[in-house]
């Protein structure tokens, strides 16, 4: 299963400064009340499979990465269940998208509603030439978006 948002990229900021957004696509979740998403973190992880050439051990691995390196301590501020309603926005990048098993890579999320995009990207390469055992590695960053 694979999910798509559009992804918008900067060029003009110097390349230290420069932004992604997601523009993610309408949601058909119902709601009692429209949420006004506000995008709140960015993590960016990476994850590789060393032998297994398997595209979504890769993403999975690089989304843990990237969800394991803080803790999102002032989501209890804006309401009890935020941890939970909040959407997570994660885009992979693989050499081969459509591999990623979008359920599989979403699980490793500890919190919230997560939607995934798998886009071309990533690496895939062959340290022994000819021996047909490649290492795949992924990219990932994940966007937390929250109502406030």
């Amino acid at each position: 299963m694979q999910r798509t948002a559009e992804v918008l990229f900067f060029p003009a900021a110097p390349l230290h400064l420069r932004a992604f957004a997601l523009k993610s696509p309408q949601s058909h979740m119902t709601q009692e009340k429209p949420m006004a998403l506000t995008p709140a973190i960015l993590e960016i992880g990476t994850g590789i499979d060393l032998h297994g050439q398997d595209y979504t051990k890769a993403a999975r691995r690089a989304v843990w990465d990237a969800v394991h390196h803080g803790s999102l301590m002032f989501l209890g501020l804006l309401g009890p269940d935020t941890s939970k309603e909040m959407i997570v926005d994660v885009t992979v990048a693989v050499p081969e998208p459509d591999a990623v098993d979008a359920d599989e890579v979403l699980a490793v999320l500890p919190h919230g509603k997560g939607r995934l995009t798998a886009v071309q990207g990533g690496l895939e390469i062959e340290p022994r030439e000819g021996s047909g055992d490649k290492t795949i590695v992924a990219t990932a960053a994940v966007v937390v978006r929250v109502d406030v």
